[in-house]
């Protein structure tokens, strides 16, 4: 059986984006810790801005999670 995934479709929560406030839950980080990243151009994959304000792509953000979060931390 395929499933949505496999044929390149992303699920709901694949699709959904955060905030700042909400990234940071994502990270276990302080909202300040990520803005600090953003300033450092240490930009999460799926972070874009809209005007001032910085939103995030949830499923990429929960995959840098579990790959990049502890090499940023280490850079504060």
């Amino acid at each position: 059986a395929s499933t949505s995934h496999s044929r390149g479709l992303k699920t709901e929560r694949e699709n959904k984006i955060v905030d700042v406030h909400e990234a940071a839950k994502v990270l276990s980080i302080n909202r300040y810790t990520l803005y600090r990243m953003l300033w450092r151009h240490d930009i999460p994959p799926g972070a874009f801005r809209i005007g001032k304000l910085w939103r995030f792509d949830l499923g990429e953000l929960e995959r840098f999670a579990k790959t990049d979060i502890d090499r940023a931390k280490r850079a504060e």
